[in-house]
């Protein structure tokens, strides 16, 4: 996906969503698509991060990481104009647009100072950090807090003020969260609109903040705080349902997902997150089935042709992942 200048094409996929087929039934051409500046950002930051990882165990490996990653940051930094993505007319795969680059070049920065020690990376990163976006979010959208928890684990030498900063912000997201959790009956660190499309995710980014709040901050109030996103994920919710597939008594079966549902097997595969919880439907059977005034945490169905509600994703999967490690850990 990266052109030999260092730029990446944004996405490559079939022109419209597949029928609910196996992936080997599904033989309709694929497209790349034009290049973007989060598409290099992204795989900057990601290349930076995998390089140093695999440096121990697989060197050569780590060295094709370390140069994707430096050749996409060169091309980042010969072209600043913003190059967003849009879907042309006939394409409806997920577009994932950003109005700017901003948190995905933090990141890219703080993960190329952490793998080489470059001081060029390092005052870019310092400079990107004062600029508009959240320190902490977790998102596909918003990198903020992987750029900020990328420095505050760097082993390179750090800017005293610059992590007081991070930390602090961590300290008054978290904060923040516990108040939503103590006005929530199940402990859920979420107002109402945050019951959205995918908002598992989002009970699962604020476990991470939370999380690292404890972790790297020294907030020892946040960890049971933490642990109670999760509960609220695997059942202690409005419905008691676990939102993980294969897990629980009551449980998610039936996720938007083409090889869930084509594999002509009735028990789901195990470990996926459904998207949850959804008040604002975005699809013909939620709009049906959700009526209006429901409460937001029980804005769902587990029906397999319901994308708002009932959507795996890999975005909703990693945070989940990271709130299960940080509680094994902590035991």
């Amino acid at each position: 996906m990266q052109r030999p200048d260092g730029a990446v094409y944004h996405k490559v996929t079939t022109a419209l969503h597949a029928p609910f087929v196996m992936p080997e039934d599904d033989k309709e051409d694929l497209y790349i698509f034009h290049i973007s500046t989060m598409a290099a950002a992204d795989l900057a930051g990601v290349c930076a991060l995998a390089g140093g990882i695999y440096r121990p165990y697989d060197a050569d490996y780590a060295d094709k990481l370390r140069k994707a990653a430096l050749r996409a940051m060169d091309w980042l930094e010969a072209n600043p104009d913003f190059i967003g993505f849009e879907n042309p007319q006939g394409c409806n795969t997920g577009g994932y647009y950003e109005r700017d680059a901003v948190s995905n070049t933090f990141w890219a920065y703080a993960e190329l100072y952490s793998l080489t020690g470059e001081a060029r990376y390092h005052k870019r990163m310092l400079e990107y950090s004062r600029k508009d976006f959240p320190l902490t979010a977790f998102g596909y959208g918003e990198l903020g807090g992987l750029g900020a928890l990328s420095y505050l684990l760097c082993e390179r030498e750090r800017d005293g003020d610059t992590v007081q900063r991070f930390k602090t912000a961590f300290l008054d997201k978290a904060a923040e969260l516990r108040s939503y959790a103590d006005s929530c009956g199940y402990g859920v660190a979420m107002g109402p609109r945050d019951y959205c499309w995918g908002s598992s995710m989002n009970v699962m980014k604020n476990g991470m903040i939370l999380a690292v709040s404890h972790i790297l901050c020294g907030d020892e109030k946040s960890r049971s705080y933490a642990e109670a996103q999760l509960h609220y994920l695997l059942g202690t919710n409005a419905l008691g349902i676990s939102y993980v597939t294969g897990t629980g008594e009551f449980r998610c079966n039936y996720p938007h997902l083409r090889p869930a549902f084509a594999d002509g097997i009735e028990e789901c595969m195990p470990g996926m997150v459904a998207g949850g919880p959804n008040a604002r439907p975005g699809d013909p059977f939620a709009v049906e089935v959700i009526r209006p005034g429901t409460p937001p945490m029980k804005c769902f169905a587990d029906d397999a042709s319901s994308y708002s509600l009932n959507e795996i994703t890999i975005y909703w999967n990693s945070p989940t992942v990271f709130l299960l490690m940080y509680l094994k850990d902590k035991q």
